[in-house]
């Protein structure tokens, strides 16, 4: 299997993870270089990208962090296109603000995020008999 050490990271995948991370593309891609050595390869990726493709199938996948995804040239050279970061990775370092897609939450965390107009607080009260201590 391929190791995530010799994946090439593209200009892409750089630009990608300085507009993340608040760098210029020469440090995004330092960063990502030294990254990717804590990473592997896989065809199945975790929630919440097991939804994502890639040309070739592949991904590095750096646990709880980033996911990169892969394509392979003519002369067979290992390329990173893309990259996106784990939402709880951006959260835990002030980094996530509104650029978290609300489709890749499940949970806690989706739940944390969103809020309830007082009509539909009224209609669940109503039907399940829930809150009925709010009044």
């Amino acid at each position: 299997m391929l190791d995530a050490r010799h994946v090439i990271i593209t200009h892409s995948a750089a630009d990608r993870a300085a507009a993340i991370l608040g760098y210029n593309r020469a440090q995004a891609r330092t960063w990502l270089d030294r990254e990717k050595r804590k990473g592997r390869v896989v065809d199945r990726l975790p929630h919440p990208f097991s939804g994502k493709r890639s040309r070739s199938g592949h991904f590095v996948l750096i646990d709880e962090t980033l996911i990169m995804q892969l394509t392979r040239t003519e002369k067979g050279e290992w390329l990173a296109t893309g990259c996106e970061f784990f939402p709880a990775w951006l959260r835990a370092r002030g980094l996530g603000g509104e650029k978290i897609d609300p489709f890749a939450l499940a949970s806690n965390e989706l739940t944390a995020r969103i809020g309830f107009s007082e009509h539909a607080l009224d209609r669940y009260a109503q039907r399940t008999a829930g809150f009925p201590e709010r009044r």
